[in-house]
């Protein structure tokens, strides 16, 4: 059985407060995700790296804008804000996704079908994709793809949406029950 007793946000918000177990116990949900659920090694590893990204911005030391301010520091703005040095990532949150998901769980009754797509510039062909989709069982569930294979496979300057909101817009469609980033 799965050891978590919080959810996502509160293991972020316990993080980002200091709390230096709430990482360890992503690691350890992660492992026990990979164990249950058969994850591949690579989406394993992808997730790792997103903890690893997350640990390493919530270990950054805040300087004081101040300081650059009267040292004149390179790394300050314009507007007289300060630039961190770590990369920029954005991480959605599980309370922003459940807005626009159903929060709907399989039971062992439903009939599971899959489909994954890039789902780019979300249309009406999209929708009627996943509504016949979803007419073959009574569970939907879909894989998006990530934003390195779609540029692989299509072209570089390509998916015009990043992945989160692709997301999103999957998530919001009414057909659709669980999605798999």
């Amino acid at each position: 059985t799965m050891g978590l007793r919080m959810s996502a946000d509160e293991v972020i918000e316990a993080a980002a407060a200091g709390d230096s177990n709430a990482v360890k116990l992503l690691r350890e949900s992660v492992q026990q995700l990979v164990a249950k659920y058969h994850i591949s090694s690579q989406d394993a590893a992808a997730l790792q790296d997103q903890i690893q990204t997350l640990e390493t911005v919530l270990n950054q030391k805040p300087r004081d804008v101040r300081d650059m301010q009267d040292k004149g520091d390179e790394s300050q703005s314009q507007g007289g804000y300060a630039r961190t040095q770590v990369p920029v990532q954005l991480l959605a949150s599980t309370r922003r996704i459940r807005e626009f998901s159903s929060a709907k769980q399989p039971t062992p009754d439903d009939c599971v079908v899959y489909v994954s797509g890039s789902f780019d510039m979300f249309h009406v062909g999209h929708a009627e994709f996943l509504k016949d989709a979803r007419e073959l069982g009574t569970f939907l569930l879909v894989g998006i793809h990530d934003d390195a294979s779609i540029s692989k496979a299509k072209g570089q300057n390509l998916p015009v949406m990043n992945l989160n909101e692709r997301v999103l817009n999957v998530c919001a469609c009414k057909w659709v029950y669980e999605v798999i980033i």
